[in-house]
């Protein structure tokens, strides 16, 4: 097997290189998360700003998304039920680059409401356009490599499996 080749049998397998991706992608997701939690508000604007659901239904998705991205970024830093978080946060960062796309084709320009720390006086957020897209299709590219990935170092799934084989 050439070396690129097992390079690549080695990621998909699970190696250190997934661990870093699961671990870094988790922290993005908590880091999300909880910016938002922070400030409900805001986020319910931004919400309100995509046009993709009633207005009357953004306070709900204030808290729910956010608080989704958390427990989605703990279970990927944690290795717990890596498969399903890896697949619903996928399906997540679907949902926004959909809409991300849909409010492009409309010609609309505004924050993203990826990172809210307005709170705090800071402005991480980026304006909807190609460059998000691309970022999201990264990430989606890297939780599909988690999703599909067999073994994952340091995490609870692999402990847990270990626990189950020991005691066969």
């Amino acid at each position: 097997m050439s070396p690129f080749k097992r390079m690549l049998y080695n990621v998909f397998y699970g190696n250190s290189v997934t661990m870093v991706i699961r671990i870094v992608l988790g922290l993005v997701f908590i880091t999300a998360g909880l910016s938002k939690i922070l400030d409900p508000v805001s986020f319910s604007k931004t919400i309100i700003a995509y046009r993709v659901v009633p207005d009357i239904l953004a306070p709900y998705g204030a808290v729910i998304v956010p608080s989704l991205e958390v427990v989605l970024g703990a279970l990927l830093v944690s290795g717990f039920k890596i498969k399903s978080a890896s697949f619903v946060s996928l399906f997540l960062m679907v949902l926004f680059s959909l809409c991300i796309i849909l409010n492009l084709y409309r010609g609309r320009t505004f924050s993203c409401g990826c990172f809210n720390f307005y709170l705090f006086g800071m402005h991480l957020d980026a304006t909807i356009g190609p460059w998000l897209l691309i970022r999201n299709m990264v990430m989606m590219a890297l939780l599909y490599v988690l999703y599909r990935a067999q073994d994952h170092r340091l995490s609870l799934d692999a402990f847990i499996d270990k626990v189950n084989l020991e005691n066969i």
